[in-house]
């Protein structure tokens, strides 16, 4: 998991949230009246229930004082998204009929035999249809998760910081975009489907890799809520070690694998390693020398840029915007640490 910078949250805030909720927000509208309209007659319910539960959901969606109002879905941050679901769940878990038989509709129990009726899935079908992110992942609509992806310009997995992610449109032709990871996944929690919090641009093996996993935010980093991810990775006995700290580092390499994606990568890891070998410190003098030689005065390069440049080292906070940056800066970190005491002269 990547953090992203915090500077980058703020500038996807002031920029991209703001439109991104004013499209979404119609589409969730329509969807609820869609969902109405589609859902309300499907399923029966006892007596305890005095109006069709659909009806009652869609009215407190749209109604700004509840606790689960539709706009207060759509742009909350993660934490208040899961006190949202535990509102819904305590006061929407009516009893429901299948075949005689009396089930409660957020038990599992319940919710397989809702399942088995025609066209419904019960409650989650309901939800699915009021946050319709099947038409926001169509490409026929003017704002959809194309213009979304672009506008957020993550180009690199936030999952794995390997994979590039572009965003690519010409002429008006939707050719390429990330694939959106849902934090709180959305087989789960379909009520938070459109989420701004709640979609994370990922790389197509990262998305499949997490898919439906449960993430509890006290146990699993968040892209857009954590300061800092505790991994580092290092060069060790001729192989690639992914090192994290205990907790929710360790959790979050578990759950998405990052020493198993990290093994496809051993072979950049060595050429790095390689580099620093070849360049000797002794012959940085040398080098320094030899590239300032036909070099104006005032542009003269001193040891630290000539030490980045040999090395291709990338920057601290340069690593979320670059493949494999992190990896990158952690190796050549260590080494250079090694052999020069430093990348500062």
């Amino acid at each position: 998991m990547y953090i992203i910078p915090k500077e980058k949250i703020r500038k996807i805030e002031s920029e991209v949230k703001p439109d991104y909720l004013k499209n979404v927000n119609k589409l969730v509208e329509q969807g609820i009246s869609d969902a109405v309209k589609e859902v309300g007659t499907k399923i029966k319910f006892d007596d305890s229930c005095l109006e069709p539960w659909c009806i009652k959901i869609s009215k407190d969606l749209r109604d700004s004082k509840s606790g689960i109002y539709y706009k207060k879905i759509t742009e909350s941050h993660p934490d208040t998204l899961m006190a949202i679901y535990e509102k819904f769940r305590n006061e929407y878990n009516y009893n429901i009929i299948v075949d005689g038989k009396n089930y409660t509709l957020f038990e599992e129990q319940g919710y397989n035999q809702a399942r088995k009726i025609k066209d419904l899935k019960g409650v989650k079908k309901f939800l699915e249809k009021c946050f319709p992110y099947n038409k926001f992942t169509s490409k026929d609509a003017q704002y959809d998760a194309y213009s979304y992806c672009k506008a957020m310009g993550i180009n690199v997995c936030v999952y794995c910081n390997a994979q590039l992610i572009h965003t690519i449109i010409r002429r008006r032709k939707k050719i390429i975009r990330p694939q959106i990871d849902h934090f709180f996944p959305q087989s789960r929690f379909p009520m938070f489907a459109l989420s701004f919090y709640n979609m994370v641009p990922a790389c197509q093996v990262c998305n499949n890799i997490k898919r439906d996993e449960f993430c509890d935010l006290g146990e699993i980093y968040h892209p857009y809520v954590d300061d800092y991810a505790d991994f580092r990775f290092r060069w060790r006995y001729n192989k690639l070690w992914v090192a994290c700290g205990l907790g929710k580092a360790e959790k979050t390499a578990k759950m998405l694998h990052t020493e198993d994606v990290y093994n496809m990568y051993t072979g950049v890891a060595e050429k790095i390693v390689g580099k620093v070998e070849d360049y000797d410190p002794v012959y940085i003098d040398d080098i320094m020398e030899l590239m300032n030689k036909h070099r104006p005065k005032n542009k003269q390069l001193d040891k630290e840029t000539v030490i980045r440049r040999i090395y291709d080292y990338v920057l601290k906070e340069e690593c979320f915007d670059i493949p494999l940056g992190e990896m990158r800066h952690d190796i050549l970190e260590d080494k250079i640490e090694k052999a020069y005491g430093g990348i500062t002269q």
